[in-house]
Order: C-alpha cells, then structure tokens, then sequence
C-alpha cells in the first residue's frame, strides 16, 4: 500500500482482524462488506487482491462499489450479482 494513505492499512488492519476471528471459529466462509470504501482506486485493487489470496473458506463474499475491484473479481473468476431495483442480477 501506498506509504501515504493511512487509511489503506486501517482497511488492512480491518481484514487481518476479521479473518483472525472467522479462523478462530473455524467458519467455512467470511463477508467483507466493503472493505475498500475508504481506499483510493490503487488501495482497493490491491486490497482486494489479497482478499482473493485468502485460503481456507469455502466461500468468500465481498460488497463493493468499485468498478475496477469489481472487473478484477469478474476476470479472477468470481460469480458477481448486482442489485438493481432490489433485485439481485448475475452479473
């Protein structure tokens, strides 16, 4: 992460915590809900890729807003939904 963005390593802190926590209870899956909304552009790509390096859940479920995280999930595989009218669409 960049030296000059603090609140990058606050959203890095954030995760290392939350997957602690889900490791510690053995979960077979974890929720990031937007774990990237503070970062700058580079902050949340680079966040998001290594929530994709994460091992040991069967599933991971990320909520984000970001155009560029959100195209990096599509290409690294990922199924995504988009909510439109209240309506969950495969994206």
């Amino acid at each position: 992460f960049p030296s000059h963005d603090t609140h990058s390593y606050g959203n890095l802190l954030t995760l290392a915590f939350k997957f602690t926590v889900a490791m510690a209870y053995d979960t077979k899956y974890i929720i990031f809900d937007e774990p990237d909304k503070s970062a700058d552009e580079l902050s949340s790509l680079k966040l998001i890729e290594t929530i994709t390096k994460i091992e040991g859940f069967d599933q991971v479920f990320i909520t984000t807003h970001r155009p560029q995280a959100i195209e990096y999930l599509k290409d690294f595989g990922a199924t995504i939904f988009v909510a439109e009218n209240g309506e969950y669409i495969k994206y």
